[in-house]
């Protein structure tokens, strides 16, 4: 199984959603962002600010710079 670290980003917050069960809708007002632009993220259509990134890790309850996910 591949490490969450070698994915891109939106691979590295979709599977992260899905470890934890969450829809895309569920996240995105956690993350306070549209779920459309979550799901252009997930797909790889855009690269999130980091600013972001960091509203959806606070979410997710996860740190993409650490190696545990």
């Amino acid at each position: 199984m591949t490490k969450l670290g070698e994915l891109s980003i939106g691979k590295r917050i979709k599977a992260a959603r899905i470890m934890r069960s969450m829809t895309q809708g569920e996240l995105a007002r956690r993350a306070d962002i549209s779920q459309g632009y979550l799901s252009q993220v997930e797909l790889g259509e855009r690269t999130p600010r980091d600013e972001v990134v960091e509203l959806i890790q606070h979410a997710l309850g996860v740190d993409f710079d650490s190696d545990e996910q």
